[in-house]
């Protein structure tokens, strides 16, 4: 069983979503992304059933402070737990997202050269566009080369929103 609740952000709505082995998701709420299309892809990532998926406060709320906590220090805290699900490809990158600390950033040619494979930028930059908790696992932390805050799933106003609120970027 998968439980969702959402989840009010200082930058947004947020749908969070708890497996019993943890966190496995967090998608922002949105013009594009309303909560019945996240359950969709929430139910496909983790190959489930949107039957198997219900609307708990009570199994979700540990999380709903752990991301509480994450907002204000950028910090996750360690007795939660994730529960992340894709190809080991994506999985190594998403380790190396969790490195990246707050306030700082990364490009995407030196995360996929810390991830041992330098000449995967694009498969990198793919690996972080799938990521399924957002913010938590900091894909916004990752800049494009050229400059500027580049794309965000949840569009480029967010991600720069959430990279000033870390102090990554200036205002």
């Amino acid at each position: 069983m998968i439980y969702t609740v959402k989840c009010p952000l200082p930058c947004g709505d947020a749908l969070i979503a708890v497996s019993h082995n943890g966190l496995c998701g967090l998608y922002f709420i949105d013009a594009a992304h309303s909560v019945e299309q996240l359950k969709q892809r929430i139910a496909k990532n983790l190959g489930v059933s949107t039957n198997d998926i219900q609307d708990n406060a009570d199994m979700t709320l540990a999380y709903i402070e752990g991301i509480t906590q994450f907002w204000q220090n950028g910090i996750w805290p360690s007795h939660l737990k994730l529960d992340l699900h894709g190809t080991e490809f994506q999985k190594n990158i998403w380790a190396h997202l969790l490195n990246i600390k707050s306030g700082e950033s990364c490009t995407y040619s030196e995360l996929a050269a810390k991830s041992g494979n330098p000449k995967a930028i694009r498969a990198a930059a793919s690996a972080v566009a799938r990521n399924p908790v957002s913010l938590i696992v900091p894909c916004h932390r990752v800049l494009p080369k050229s400059g500027g805050v580049g794309n965000y799933l949840w569009g480029s106003a967010m991600k720069r929103e959430i990279l000033i609120h870390e102090k990554a970027i200036a205002a």
